[in-house]
């Protein structure tokens, strides 16, 4: 049986091959996390592996987009919504980067039920997904602004 680093290095090289590309060389400190970058459908994917850290998981993060400062509260308020909702089917969840201030979305594939083929696939639905929940988030954010600024004409007027 392969290890689950072997396993990752395995899978992540076949999505190269898969999507076209030489494969990189991967000579790495298995104690390290190891990141693979790669962008579908315009979304920016990371599948990272830790030895350390769930070993039989590769994690999925999404980069959705960056959090308007202007609308920050409202679009939080949105994800925290969102977060239940998929709560509830255990497929992931937004947050926040603190660096970047980039809208992430983050779940986890088991190693043992993937292939190139089928993570491929579950990236294109994710990317499919993201980009319903932006449209979602923005018409709720344009809601709620309209709702917040009628209640301010109402309340002074």
């Amino acid at each position: 049986m392969m290890d689950s680093r072997h396993k990752f290095i395995k899978v992540t090289e076949e999505m190269f091959i898969q999507l076209g590309f030489e494969p990189p060389e991967m000579n790495h400190d298995k104690f390290l996390p190891l990141a693979m970058q790669l962008e579908i459908e315009k979304i920016d994917f990371e599948l990272v592996h830790s030895t350390s850290e769930r070993p039989e998981e590769i994690i999925v993060l999404a980069k959705v987009e960056e959090i308007s400062l202007e609308n920050k509260d409202n679009s939080l308020s949105t994800l925290m919504k969102f977060n239940l909702e998929l709560a509830r089917s255990y497929s992931g969840c937004f947050g926040v980067d603190p660096n970047s201030n980039n809208v992430i979305f983050l779940t986890s594939r088991n190693l043992e039920q993937v292939d190139a083929v089928k993570l491929l696939q579950e990236l294109r639905e994710i990317s499919a997904e993201l980009r319903n929940w932006i449209v979602k988030i923005i018409e709720l954010n344009d809601e709620q602004l309209s709702n917040n600024e009628l209640d301010t004409t109402f309340t002074l007027a």
